[in-house]
C-alpha cells in the first residue's frame, strides 16, 4: 500500500525532530523502516542511528525487515557505488543499535560499565520477584522491632496484615523506577501539596480535583445524549417530551431529560468559575431535581430493562467520584491530607522504609553480581554523565535517534535519550512513532 502525504512527509523530513502519532495498525513502524532505508540511500551509515524498540523481539523483527529491504535493493539494478554502500550496511546491521532500552543499556554497560564500577560478567535478573520478597521479609523482621514502625503498621494495616503492606511497598518500588529522580519528586510533591496546608482553595491540587469532576460531568452528558437517542429510536417519548395529559402533580415535576441535562449543565458551567471548596462540595453533592414517572404501557420489557440500565449509568461514575474524593467538612479533609503526609514521610521519603528496602535489595544484588532492568537504566543514566566521556562518544557518532512505540517510554528512558540528544548543540534529531492515546505511563503527566 502506498504512503499518503502525511506519511511521506514523515519519511522525507530532515534535520528536525518528528513525532508520528497514530493508532495501532496504521503503519507507524513501516514508516520508521522506510525512513531508515531512505537515509541509508542518501549516504547515512546504519551506525549513525540509535533505534529503540519496545521489546527485543521488535528490535530483531526490525533488523529482519531492514535486511529484506536492503537485499531487495542490492539485487536491483542500482548504481554500483550505492550498491557497495548498501552491502556494507547489510554487513554492519547485526551490530547496529537497534534494540529495546534495556538491550541498549546492557550494551553500554558491558562495554563501558567499568567506568562506574560495573564489571563485565554481571547477570541480568529479568524476574527478581522472589529475591525482592526475601529481602523485604528480612527488612520487616527488623522493622517490627521498632515501636514507631510497629505503631505505623498497626494503624494503617489493621490486623497486622503485612501481606497487604508488602504488596503496596513492592508496587510503589516498581513505579519508582519509572520516575526520574524519584525521591526529589516525592520531596517536591510533599512540599507543594501537603506542607503548610491551611486553605483548600490555595491547595495546588484543587484545580485538578475540579478537572476530575468536569471530566466526569462531560462523560455523564455524553451518556445522557446516548440515552436520548435510545429513547427516540424506541419511541420512549415521555423521557424527553412532556405528555399532553398529566396529573396536576406530574405537571409540577421536570421532564426526565431536562432534569438530568439541567443538573449536569449547571455544574459544568459552575466549574469554569472560581469557588470555595465548601461551595464546590455542596454543588457536587446536591441531588438532581425530581422528574415525573414515565409511562411503560405497551413497552417491550427488554427495552425498559435497557433504558433502566442506561439511565443508571448516566451519573454512576460521577457519583462514585463524589464518594471517593469529597469530604463535607473542609477541615476534616485537611486533617486527612495531613495524615497522608505522615504516611508519605514514613513510606516514601529518603531514608525511610522504601529507601531502606531498596538499599538492602541493592546490596543483595551486589552480592549475587546481578542487575535487574531498573539497574540497567539507572546505571546507564549515571554512565552518560559528561565526566565519563561515553555520552561524548555517542553524541558524535549518532546522527538521529529513533524511538518506536514512543508512548510507552517512561521518564527514566526519556531522560536517557535527552542526555545523548541534548548533550550539546546542535541537538541530535529525534524521530518518534507511537499512539499517544495508549500510553502505559499516563501517570507521568
Amino acid at each position: 500500500m502506498p504512503f499518503n502525504a502525511g506519511q511521506l512527509k514523515a519519511i522525507q523530513q530532515r534535520n528536525s525532530s518528528i513525532l508520528v502519532s497514530a493508532p495501532a495498525g496504521s503503519g507507524k513502524t513501516k514508516i520508521l523502516v522506510s525512513r531508515i532505508i531512505e537515509l541509508l540511500k542518501e549516504g547515512y551509515e546504519i551506525s549513525d542511528f540509535l533505534v529503540v524498540t519496545f521489546t527485543q523481539a521488535a528490535g530483531h523483527e526490525m533488523k529482519q525487515r531492514l535486511t529484506e529491504e536492503l537485499n531487495t535493493l542490492v539485487s536491483s539494478p542500482i548504481d554500483e557505488k550505492l550498491k557497495t554502500h548498501l552491502q556494507k550496511q547489510l554487513f554492519d546491521l547485526p551490530h547496529a543499535y537497534i534494540t529495546n532500552f534495556h538491550g541498549f543499556c546492557n550494551l553500554l554497560l558491558m562495554k563501558y560499565g567499568y567506568l562506574i564500577g560495573i564489571m563485565p560478567g554481571f547477570e541480568i535478573n529479568s524476574d527478581p520477584t522472589m529475591i525482592k520478597k526475601e529481602v523485604l521479609q528480612e527488612c520487616l523482621n527488623q522493622w517490627v522491632q521498632d515501636q514507631h514502625i510497629r505503631d505505623f503498621l498497626t494503624l494503617y494495616f489493621p490486623g497486622y496484615s503485612l501481606d497487604d503492606f508488602q504488596t503496596l511497598l513492592l508496587s510503589i518500588d516498581n513505579i519508582s523506577h519509572s520516575i526520574d529522580h524519584f525521591y526529589d519528586f516525592i520531596d517536591q510533591m510533599k512540599t507543594s501539596y501537603y506542607d503548610n496546608l491551611s486553605s483548600l482553595e490555595d491547595w495546588p491540587l484543587f484545580p485538578y480535583l475540579k478537572n476530575i469532576f468536569y471530566d466526569e460531568l462531560t462523560m455523564a452528558m455524553n451518556k445522557l445524549i446516548e440515552l436520548q437517542i435510545f429513547c427516540e429510536d424506541n419511541q420512549l417519548i415521555d423521557f424527553y417530551e412532556r405528555p399532553d395529559e398529566q396529573t396536576e402533580r406530574n405537571q409540577l415535576l421536570k421532564v426526565p431529560f431536562e432534569a438530568y441535562y439541567d443538573y449536569i449543565d449547571e455544574r459544568l458551567q459552575a466549574l469554569s468559575h472560581s469557588m470555595t471548596y465548601d461551595t464546590f462540595v455542596s454543588l457536587m453533592n446536591a441531588s438532581i431535581d425530581k422528574s415525573y414517572n414515565m409511562s411503560w404501557k405497551e413497552v417491550d420489557p427488554q427495552v425498559k430493562k435497557e433504558f433502566t440500565k442506561m439511565k443508571s449509568a448516566v451519573l454512576s461514575s460521577y457519583q462514585k467520584a463524589c464518594q471517593s474524593y469529597l469530604e463535607e467538612d473542609s477541615q476534616d479533609f485537611i486533617k486527612k491530607l495531613q495524615i497522608s503526609s505522615q504516611v508519605i514521610d514514613m513510606l516514601l521519603c529518603k531514608g525511610q522504609l522504601l529507601d531502606q528496602f531498596q538499599q538492602a535489595y541493592q546490596q543483595r544484588k551486589k552480592e549475587l553480581n546481578q542487575l535487574d532492568f531498573a539497574d540497567l537504566e539507572n546505571y546507564t543514566h549515571q554512565l552518560l554523565l559528561p565526566e565519563y566521556g561515553v555520552v561524548d562518544i555517542l553524541y558524535h557518532r549518532l546522527k538521529e535517534i529513533m524511538i518506536d512505540e514512543y508512548q510507552d517510554t517512561n521518564q527514566i528512558q526519556e531522560s536517557l535519550i535527552a542526555l545523548i540528544a541534548q548533550y550539546q548543540e546542535p541537538f541530535i534529531p529525534l524521530f518518534m512513532v507511537g499512539d499517544m492515546k495508549q500510553s502505559i505511563y499516563r501517570f507521568r503527566q
